[in-house]
């Protein structure tokens, strides 16, 4: 045999495929022993064929000759540093024998300069998936060469404690991760020397290191038995003033709250490795944090540090944001901030305001969670009016085109909702009031005080009324005049708003709730969040999301305004493409925006048949301008528009041409066009009185059909007229419904059946209105268009159908009725 080895390299080239198919000589141990020392020259090619072929046989071979191939191994990792090199990559790559590669390991750290390299091997040792092979021993049992990971790991420390500050910050990582493969998969045991290695590696860490520095304590816990309780809880105190200890207080939090699962899993995630970690020492340190009487492990302190850590400094790791979210949603899901009596609104302003479009979409829970915790616990605030009004605001629309919503107005408009529905749930008693607010008149107010709203017998019994301030609510409002045109609008003021109060009927009103989820619903970047952001925004505003009001988005998104043509020749030479508009501030921008508006309905045309071209130029120059500030905008020149139609609605191109841009302007912000349009519509005689405000519509829809009779006269105008009734009978129905869940009271004299019947009675006095209004209709067009809605309201409430009949009507109307109202 030894002949044979000694000078035969054919049998070493056909040893593989001997072994593979389980050929081998049956010999002794001794002669198998004698045979396999007898390998190739060191460093040879034949060698490392050798090698190769002996470890790739070991798993499937008897013990017998494992037990040789063993020695081999051994023996020729002694020969030479080159050799244990070469024995050492190859056990890693094969996967066997770890107890001899952790012996030869430690065996070549006697010199310093060697600690690096090892430490960048056993990084890559114990990445996910390929550790499985180190901790095949039972759950607890320590391995035997665990003497030889001691000696690694003491190597480390020294070598760590020679460096400076740029090498521990550009090493430190892979230290931590290399100590914590030690203990893990090792199960070494902890001593003094891991507090103070990992004190000084996370004194010197980023964030991410330092969340490393905190797992790995968090590992020396579960993995330490022979700690005590004192020296456990000492542990984790000393981390306080640490970069570490911000990732300790989210440990705690899953602590206090019963996420031990997750403790494991960002163990695990955070450390990078496969370890299991022990189930047994997660509950002994929780009980060991509940029943300590330190400070540092109340509720209400871990509730203070938690929220006293600014998301904007750690946004930049998404790692460690997600924990904290995480540890802030865990806390308001088990009332640890309402225990404590600490607001977690100022954090959860501050997570929604540095939220960006690829973590939104994992922020409903958390929203979700908020706002039950508000209604639970009086030291739970909602977020301010005044807030919510900035957040809504136009130029917060980056995007010049408009294709993506901001991510916190997605954020804010599912707070509202949730908000609202909650708020709708809650126990109504005679001791709960609910704030109301002061309204903004119409955005094209002339001036003086603006509108008071009207409120009829409906609005007084529903509660009501034309002074809408209490001492709960504050609300300073700035209306807007023909002076203040040139002047970029503001929201207004709003101090707060008290818990369990409402929002104002202004701010519901002016949520473009379409056309978010008309970008939110196009991508998957809001997966998570959009079946419930569709679901209540579907209860709570229908009217924006009506079928009709869908097609009109789809007819919106082929019209010139929604073209965005860039039409580089306007009054006074200005140029206001959406290319040249980033370069332009937003103030002003807006500030063309005002006097391309005003300039719409001028009389310095020089003849009547220039000023359509002028406004069909107009439209053009305004689809220039960023969505941002068409959205501010596209209320006042709806309004120009819709009058500029009534005076001209002879003219079917011009008024075709004002259609197509009146979708598209309603689709930025439907309620706010739809009150402009019906504002500059009225007819002489309610021109006289107030001007409406969106609330004032849809308390009293009807005053839609009290128009000039121009508009009846154009198709394309009476369309425009119908959508607005349609919707704004639609918001009337939810509205009230909403008022009356709101502050209707057990016992009251208003019953849910009384509220139904006022809504059937006023939608029923609209389809007579417009029965008498078509019967003087010259225009075939415009009464085709009446009775196709007549009939979409009769198929949508087969209740209005038999009101509308019980109540009788002309009888000049039954003919028509009957041939177009099957």
């Amino acid at each position: 045999m030894d002949e044979i080895f000694n000078h035969c390299s054919l049998l070493w080239e056909r040893f593989n495929e001997s072994v593979r198919g389980l050929v081998f000589i049956d010999c002794s141990q001794s002669a198998l022993e004698s045979a396999l020392r007898c390998v190739p020259q060191p460093g040879s090619e034949l060698q490392k064929t050798a090698l190769h072929t002996l470890l790739e046989a070991y798993s499937v071979l008897p013990d017998l000759y494992k037990v040789a191939i063993k020695g081999m191994i051994e023996s020729v990792s002694t020969h030479s540093e080159h050799d244990a090199k070469l024995v050492v990559s190859g056990l890693h790559r094969h996967q066997v024998l770890p107890g001899v590669m952790f012996r030869m390991l430690a065996a070549s750290m006697d010199l310093d300069a060697r600690v690096t390299d090892v430490v960048r091997f056993l990084d890559d040792v114990f990445r996910p998936g390929a550790a499985q092979w180190i901790g095949r021993h039972g759950s607890g049992v320590r391995p035997k060469y665990a003497s030889a990971g001691n000696e690694i790991r003491q190597a480390i420390y020294r070598r760590f404690s020679q460096m400076d500050l740029q090498q521990r910050q550009q090493h430190g990582p892979a230290f931590v991760r290399v100590v914590s493969g030690l203990i893990g998969y090792l199960r070494l045991d902890v001593y003094i020397s891991d507090h103070a290695f990992l004190s000084e590696a996370a004194a010197a860490a980023d964030s991410r290191t330092s969340t490393l520095c905190a797992a790995l304590m968090l590992v020396l816990v579960g993995l330490g038995p022979d700690i005590s309780e004192k020296d456990t809880l000492d542990m984790l105190k000393r981390v306080a003033d640490s970069p570490a200890a911000g990732s300790v207080d989210c440990i705690l939090v899953f602590l206090k709250t019963d996420h031990l699962r997750e403790i494991g899993s960002l163990v695990g995630t955070t450390l990078n490795m496969d370890f299991a970690f022990p189930h047994e020492r997660l509950f002994y340190l929780k009980d060991i944090v509940a029943q300590s009487s330190i400070l540092f492990f109340t509720g209400a302190s871990l509730a203070r540090r938690l929220l006293s850590r600014n998301i904007v400094d750690i946004q930049h790791d998404s790692q460690q944001t997600a924990l904290y979210t995480e540890a802030v949603l865990y806390s308001l899901q088990g009332s640890l901030f309402q225990d404590a009596g600490v607001d977690a609104r100022p954090w959860i302003c501050r997570r929604v305001e540095a939220a960006d479009i690829t973590v939104a979409n994992s922020l409903g829970d958390l929203i979700q969670a908020y706002v039950v915790a508000l209604f639970s616990s009086a030291a739970i605030m909602p977020i301010p009016e005044a807030y919510i009004w900035k957040v809504f605001a136009a130029e917060r629309i980056q995007d010049p085109s408009g294709s993506h919503a901001p991510p916190a107005q997605v954020l804010c408009l599912l707070y509202i909702m949730h908000y609202c529905a909650k708020l709708a749930d809650q126990p109504k008693t005679l001791g709960t009031s609910f704030p109301t607010f002061a309204k903004q008149a119409s955005l094209d107010s002339p001036g003086g005080n603006g509108a008071q709203p009207w409120t009829g017998q409906l609005g007084v019994s529903l509660g009501l009324s034309t002074s809408r301030t209490n001492s709960n609510s504050l609300h300073m409002l700035q209306l807007r005049t023909d002076a203040d045109m040139d002047k970029p609008s503001l929201p207004p003021l709003v101090f707060s708003v008290a818990r369990r109060g409402e929002y104002s009927d202004e701010l519901l009103d002016s949520l473009s709730v379409s056309w978010i989820l008309q970008r939110v619903g196009r991508g998957t970047e809001y997966q998570r969040i959009w079946p419930e952001l569709l679901a209540m925004a579907t209860a709570q505003f229908p009217d924006q999301l009506d079928v009709v009001s869908v097609l009109q988005s789809e007819l919106a998104g082929t019209t010139a305004v929604g073209r965005a043509n860039h039409v580089g020749i306007g009054r006074g030479g200005l140029d206001l493409s959406v290319s040249q508009q980033s370069s332009v501030s937003y103030q002003a921008t807006m500030n063309h925006a005002w006097k391309l508006i005003k300039s719409v309905n001028s009389s310095s045309a020089d003849s009547n048949e220039a000023q359509p071209k002028l406004i069909l130029q107009s439209i053009e120059l305004y689809a220039g301008f960023p969505v941002s500030v068409r959205m501010e905008t596209c209320g006042q020149f709806a309004a120009q528009l819709c009058q500029a139609a009534m005076e001209a609605h002879a003219s079917k191109e011009l008024t075709a041409h004002i259609r197509r841009a009146w979708y598209t302007l309603h689709a930025l912000n439907p309620r706010r066009v739809s009150a402009s349009t019906v504002g500059v519509w009225r007819s002489p005689l309610e021109q006289t009185k107030p001007k409406l405000a969106a609330q004032d519509i849809w308390l009293d829809p009807l005053s839609i059909l009290r128009m000039d009779v121009r508009v009846f006269e154009s198709a394309d105008l009476a369309d425009i007229l119908l959508t607005v009734l349609a919707e704004s009978l639609i918001q009337s129905r939810t509205a009230l419904r909403r008022i009356f869940a709101l502050r209707h009271r057990e016992g009251g004299v208003l019953q849910k059946t009384h509220v139904s019947a006022m809504i059937q009675l006023q939608e029923a006095s609209a389809v007579q209105l417009l029965i008498e209004a078509v019967a003087c209709a010259r225009n075939a067009r415009v009464r085709w268009l009446v009775f196709e809605f007549i009939h979409a309201r009769f198929l949508e409430q087969r209740t209005i159908q038999k009101l509308v009949h019980f109540q009788a009507y002309d009888v000049t109307a039954i003919d028509d009725m009957v041939a177009h109202v099957p």
